[in-house]
């Protein structure tokens, strides 16, 4: 017996929230249905294959009456209409029925719960003409179900012809418990609400953008360029920081001047863009101007003599130790995040940025560590703590200067990354080799951005 060939299954993408909701399987719930960066879906199964992706679990299928089914065929009174009437015209009896999907929708493997949410949706029944009799030829019951498509199809309005044929499809069913299963056709008409419109489009932003892991100071074997280039600024935090932050938890303090912050890291994906050029020859660029708070917020300063000798010891204790390490988690998640978007100059002592998109993200990590703040009980202090992209407006030669020293930091960075990719490679070190790729990506992509305005720059 010839061994059957193995059925392939063609990948199903859900780009919007509509699509999300005709691919859902109504007829069972209680399921997961995962949804990948790349806005394909897959059913049950957690795909193993894919690193990040959300899941839409669907947790019940409500038929609605009454003022809830006439609110949700409110908005599709025109398409039903001419549906039904169309299936009348072609001699099939229709059903109309309006149900929700109720979902529960999680970033990652069920870790954090987006929504609860229920989404509406009308279902047309299309009768096929056969009788539940025991003589059944089921390739004449199939011709006939398409030819009941194209008809109804012609039928139609072009507007609204063009809006079923993506929504209707065959399957069998067996309308009686002793009838025969017959193929009918359905139509599957959402509506989606702007409450899951917006869940939807925050879920696919959330699995397009690049990954942000919490981060904590990286192990030697860890660390790559951004995070050397962070220890380097992370010193002359420090030493300002010990100088003016010598804040005692519980105590009323009086605001500290603002230290002179360096501007920050840099590295960026698909958004970055090229900034335009605001003013007559003058080039556009932003700095980062970013005060952080640090475990020195929280420290416990005391005299301790010895010998002859008296000096300042800082201490970390107990719970002041844990948020000591909190703030310290907090201080480097923002720098990693701010990475992505900015390039440290080393002989200028600044992190420039080339996108109107650093404006934004600048405001997002700001936001982030005043939200953190207050979680830990700080949120008298958060106003201190600022991150902001400045825009600053440069002469040709300067701004060419700046942007040819960012480029061959950034190149040396890539080059370096690469060495170090392959050293993780020979030693398997797995966890080290992910880091690293995933930096690499963000640098490449930023190297290529500076280098394109650049070039911009060098044609006027």
């Amino acid at each position: 017996m010839a061994q059957q060939p193995e059925k392939k299954f063609e990948p199903r993408y859900a780009k919007t929230a509509d699509d999300l909701i005709f691919l859902t399987n109504t007829d069972e719930s209680e399921y997961p249905i995962f949804l990948l960066p790349n806005a394909e879906i897959r059913y049950k199964r957690k795909p193993e294959d894919a690193e990040k992706f959300a899941v839409f679990y669907v947790k019940k299928i409500e038929l609605l009456a009454g003022e809830e089914k006439q609110k949700a065929l409110s908005q599709l009174t025109n398409v039903v209409e001419s549906v039904e009437r169309a299936a009348k015209e072609v001699g099939r009896h229709v059903d109309t029925y309006v149900y929700a999907i109720h979902f529960e929708v999680y970033k990652g493997d069920f870790e954090e719960l987006v929504a609860t949410v229920a989404v509406p949706y009308a279902k047309i029944y299309i009768e096929p003409p056969f009788p539940a009799r025991a003589f059944f030829d089921e390739k004449q019951a199939w011709a006939v179900a398409h030819t009941t498509r194209k008809r109804l199809l012609q039928k139609l309005p072009p507007d609204v012809a063009s809006y079923i044929e993506k929504r209707c499809y065959f399957k069998e069913y067996q309308k009686q418990k002793r009838a025969r299963a017959m193929p009918w056709l359905f139509v599957k008409m959402p509506v989606v609400t702007p409450e899951f419109e917006t869940v939807f489009k925050n879920v696919l932003a959330w699995l397009s953008a690049p990954e942000e892991e919490p981060v904590t100071q990286p192990e030697e074997e860890t660390a790559g360029i951004a995070d050397e280039v962070i220890e380097k600024v992370e010193k002359a935090l420090e030493a300002a920081a010990k100088s003016q932050e010598l804040v005692v938890i519980m105590e009323e303090t009086q605001p500290t001047p603002s230290t002179p912050t360096p501007t920050a890291v840099g590295a960026v994906g698909a958004e970055v863009g090229v900034a335009e050029v605001a003013k007559a020859e003058l080039v556009k660029l932003y700095l980062l101007s970013m005060r952080l708070p640090s475990k020195y917020l929280v420290q416990r300063v005391e005299n301790e003599r010895v010998g002859d000798t008296v000096r300042e010891v800082r201490r970390w204790e107990g719970e002041t130790a844990k948020l000591a390490a909190a703030l310290q988690t907090l201080r480097w998640s923002a720098y990693s995040a701010m990475s992505r978007v900015f390039a440290y100059v080393d002989e200028y002592g600044v992190w420039i940025a080339v996108s109107e998109h650093a404006v934004e993200e600048a405001r997002k990590v700001s936001e982030r560590v005043r939200e953190e703040l207050a979680k830990l009980g700080l949120a008298p202090l958060a106003e201190r703590y600022v991150v902001r992209a400045v825009p600053v407006y440069l002469e040709p030669d300067d701004a060419g200067e700046l942007l040819a020293a960012a480029v061959a930091h950034l190149s040396s960075d890539v080059d370096e990354l690469k060495r170090k990719i392959e050293e993780a490679e020979k030693e398997k070190k797995f966890k080290a080799l992910k880091k690293l790729e995933r930096e690499k990506k963000y640098r490449e992509a930023l190297l290529e951005a500076f280098r394109n305005y650049l070039a911009s720059l060098n044609q006027r």
